[in-house]
């Protein structure tokens, strides 16, 4: 488990810059070309983990030390299942991408891209208006 930060509102908005900045990162790599897919994958994941985690701080829960989207959502102290919807296979699908380019075998799709551009688009904007709007 983590340990809570002493200042939970401004640890929450810090880690989600950084998803903002992974995001950033991986809409750069999406314009790159084929090649740059699978990191693109990588980075919206990752941007994800960290929108879910800046939310578990701002309602100071701890949050398990994992990379499992889907078990984040699931155990995500704020109600985004019934706002986003998504299913499991919906969220293992995505997750897959944060390893893919280091242990998986496999070229990321225009079709991967824009599941996981998706995705993570969805989950950063919920968690701003979370941490940034309340």
């Amino acid at each position: 488990m983590s340990a809570l930060p002493v200042t939970n509102g401004e640890t929450a908005k810090e880690m989600l810059k950084r998803a903002l900045v992974a995001k950033g990162t991986a809409d750069w790599n999406s314009l790159q070309g084929r090649d740059h897919w699978e990191f693109a994958c990588r980075n919206y994941v990752y941007a994800a983990e960290l929108a879910l985690k800046a939310v578990y701080v701002k309602h100071e829960k701890p949050f398990e030390r994992t990379h499992d989207i889907q078990q984040l959502y699931e155990n995500c102290p704020d109600p985004c299942s019934p706002v986003m919807g998504f299913t499991n296979s919906i969220l293992q699908s995505f997750s897959s991408w944060y390893l893919a380019p280091y242990f998986i075998e496999r070229q990321a799709t225009e079709q991967d891209l824009s599941h996981c551009q998706s995705v993570s688009t969805r989950i950063v904007r919920w968690a701003e208006g979370i941490i940034f709007v309340r």
